[in-house]
């Protein structure tokens, strides 16, 4: 549910109290009225979930130093019990507290005891794969097996990814996603070694168990760490053609994020949006300062990378798009967003052309236009639908782009005061007409 759902629930049974303390109705009738959205405007989990995370983890710590503290004393069968033993007490206190206890909770409707033991059975799980992990290396110590260390690593996340699917555990897969991170920075940068399928791990085993569970925190990590470990692997190869990637993927999560409320994930729709705006703009911004295109410009690339990795994607996002673009009176009511939305997908196609042209700054004049229209569009969007949010970010990109360009071009100090008054003019009349709007809004609401 989301927060503004949440709140205006929350007015409701504030509502209900001042109905009955008017006698408008009865105690009876405000206890079913309050019962009937009890369910939904119960605390968010997340926080009880996030402690019991963090005991799990100091819990974890302590065993693993008592063995640390005792290890030498002890022999090589106790010490493969002691570690197998606490995987196997975690795990089943784990799926005690999960499976049969919440069973035994739902059959006596209560609901919320069912609840707390399923988080708390969680948290246990959780305390199992980091005794998992422990376990990799204290066998490898016992047995003294000297092995590529991240591949200790590896097989880890892949115990808590497994472990992420069988119970549908958030944690689980939070974990399996720090594991899978930490691997690969160690193989790329340590190592040197090139792992360009690492980051679709993450984007095939990670974002379908984030769909469905409809969970905002896992998609957004996943989307994060997936666009992440691809800039990473092309940290020493492939380079250019991964920062194209990364531009299709970003027009592609904007426009995915238009579609996924007609499979009831709405809740999603707003991380891959703003995952998706973060990397555009990032790249868009780059591409305003002349040379950064004629650097990475795609030159004497295989033609099957070029077809797997640039062309596929890039029809895919098209094909997104013009699906968005069929349903637009539905997706994107507005004129405005119409607009912008037409627009990242012709900077989109500008920016594939444009590097093909390797002396020659038109394309930074061009990517400077573009990124001043956003921000015209954003601050009139923002208007519109009388949200902050897009005004300030409009605003934000506007300033930026004006503070940049202009201690670029200009050598005169009276050019560049001039510039930032006229600028700071501008958002603070930006601020009043937004204030307005929003009062005007308030005002034929309440009529």
């Amino acid at each position: 549910m989301t927060s503004s759902m949440r709140k205006h629930i929350l007015w409701l049974k504030q509502e209900i109290q001042s109905w009955t303390d008017e006698g408008i109705i009865s105690s009876d009738q405000a206890q079913q009225l309050s019962a009937r959205y009890n369910a939904i405007t119960t605390d968010n989990p997340w926080g009880k979930v996030i402690f019991s995370a963090i005991g799990a983890l100091l819990i974890g710590l302590g065993v693993i130093l008592f063995f640390a503290y005792n290890w030498e004393a002890m022999h090589r069968f106790t010490k493969l019990a002691l570690v197998l033993v606490a995987v196997i007490i975690a795990h089943g206190a784990g799926w005690h507290l999960s499976f049969r206890n919440a069973t035994h909770d739902a059959i006596h409707n209560k609901n919320s005891q069912a609840q707390s033991s399923a988080r708390l059975g969680e948290s246990l799980h959780l305390l199992g794969s980091i005794l998992f992990g422990a376990g990799i290396w204290l066998i490898a110590q016992i047995y003294h097996i000297d092995e590529h260390y991240p591949n200790g690593i590896l097989i880890w996340s892949l115990g808590a990814l497994a472990m992420a699917w069988a119970l549908s555990s958030s944690l689980q897969a939070l974990l399996a996603m720090a594991l899978i991170g930490f691997w690969c920075g160690a193989e790329v940068f340590d190592f040197r070694r090139d792992l360009d399928w690492a980051p679709w791990v993450i984007a095939a085993l990670v974002m379908p168990l984030a769909w469905r569970k409809n969970s905002p925190l896992l998609m957004f990590f996943s989307s994060v760490l997936f666009l992440l470990l691809l800039f990473f692997v092309s940290v020493f190869n492939d380079f250019e053609m991964v920062v194209h990637l990364l531009f299709i993927l970003a027009v592609g999560f904007m426009s995915l994020a238009k579609l996924v409320p007609a499979f009831r994930r709405a809740e999603l729709s707003g991380v891959l949006y703003g995952v998706g705006t973060l990397v555009y703009f990032s790249l868009l911004f780059a591409f305003t300062f002349t040379g950064v295109i004629t650097d990475i410009y795609l030159n004497q690339v295989n033609t099957l990378a070029l077809v797997m990795y640039l062309l596929l994607p890039l029809c895919i996002v098209l094909g997104i798009g013009f699906v968005v673009w069929r349903q637009r009176e539905q997706l994107l009511p507005s004129s405005i967003d119409r607009i912008d939305a037409s627009l990242k997908f012709l900077t989109l196609i500008a920016f594939m052309g444009s590097t093909l042209l390797t002396n020659s700054g038109m394309p930074a004049i061009l990517f400077n236009v573009v990124m001043f229209v956003h921000s015209i569009l954003y601050l009139l969007s923002g208007m519109e639908h009388v949200r902050w949010q897009r005004v300030a970010f409009g605003s934000f990109i506007l300033a930026l782009l004006v503070f940049v360009r202009f201690l670029d071009l200009f050598d005169s100090l009276l050019l560049r005061s001039l510039s930032f008054v006229l600028l700071g003019i501008g958002l603070f009349v930006i601020g009043i007409l937004f204030s307005r709007q929003k009062a005007s809004q308030e005002v034929s609401q309440h009529g």
